[in-house]
């Protein structure tokens, strides 16, 4: 059965779409398509990706093609396997949403083994969006 995996920060226009997308190409150099599917959503969303966060995606995944932030509520009522936040802080809020969906639900650093929150670069250079982006991948392939 396919495993999903849901990745959340406040407005789903940095941190969370950089990990589905950064994890999406993880999935598929290992050739685990059939096994994992990765979505992001925000808790309070932007109306577009930041342009910082597109950057990072074209230049590591390759990819253009990118999505408009999602609610977390449009989540709701999904099969979730696994929800990781960037900050514990997201972590009730997302609860409240999603009730009792059966998704476990933790910061990507606590699910990578580690401590602490994924800070949120939004309005930094680009030199912050890299930084978060490889602090991200670390976790993301300790969770693979």
């Amino acid at each position: 059965m396919t495993k999903t995996i849901l990745f959340v920060c406040l407005g789903n226009t940095c941190r969370s779409p950089m990990a589905e997308q950064l994890f999406r190409k993880m999935i598929r150099d290992h050739k685990f398509e059939d096994q994992v599917q990765a979505r992001s959503a925000g808790i309070s969303p932007g109306s577009s990706l930041h342009e910082h966060a597109e950057t990072i995606i074209v230049e590591k995944c390759g990819i253009n093609d990118f999505i408009s932030p999602r609610r977390i509520e449009q989540e709701s009522g999904e099969r979730l396997d696994y929800v990781y936040v960037m900050e514990q802080n997201h972590i009730n809020r997302v609860r409240v949403v999603l009730g009792e969906s059966g998704a476990e639900i933790m910061t990507l650093k606590a699910a990578a083994g580690l401590s602490g929150d994924i800070s949120d670069p939004y309005n930094q250079g680009i030199d912050v969006y890299r930084k978060t982006a490889i602090e991200i991948e670390k976790c993301l392939e300790q969770i693979l």
